[in-house]
């Protein structure tokens, strides 16, 4: 044998297979997020991605709204343990209600108790209106500004 041990080779294998049957997995911040097939059918519109404050640190249980304009609708979700979130699939709501998904109309805004936002980044780009889109959030102290 090459010197490569049964277990390594079955670790090997398993990656493979892990690799192969998983081609929708979303990544947030280099680690697996979610994946996409977890969301019945394709995900029409999705938010995820991360909050930190500014030194880097997860802000845990931040509020995450995604506020839509036409038709009106608001969704909150809460970010886990490690600064994280995913929103609801909003664009299929929308569909739902007999409306074209227009991301112009939609908003996500973070609030954490003490915090303000600093910093949106989105990694959609504009011509992209169906999918699932990370965004991330860096927030500040409140006190911070204050001198």
């Amino acid at each position: 044998m090459s010197g490569v041990t049964r277990r390594q080779a079955t670790a090997a294998g398993i990656a493979l297979c892990a690799t192969i049957t998983a081609p929708n997995i979303v990544m947030a911040n280099g680690d697996i997020f979610f994946e996409a097939l977890e969301i019945e059918g394709d995900p029409q519109f999705v938010y995820y991605g991360s909050v930190k404050d500014q030194s880097g640190k997860y802000i845990n249980g931040a509020l995450v709204a995604v506020d839509v304009k036409t038709p009106q609708l608001t969704y909150e979700s809460y970010t886990n343990m490690i600064g994280r979130f995913r929103s609801l699939d909003v664009g299929r709501v929308i569909q739902d209600l007999g409306y074209k998904v227009d991301p112009s109309q939609i908003d996500v805004t973070v609030f954490a108790p003490g915090y303000k936002t600093v910093r949106k980044f989105s990694m959609r780009r504009s011509r992209d209106t169906l999918g699932a889109f990370e965004m991330n959030f860096v927030l500040a102290k409140e006190e911070e500004d204050a001198g």
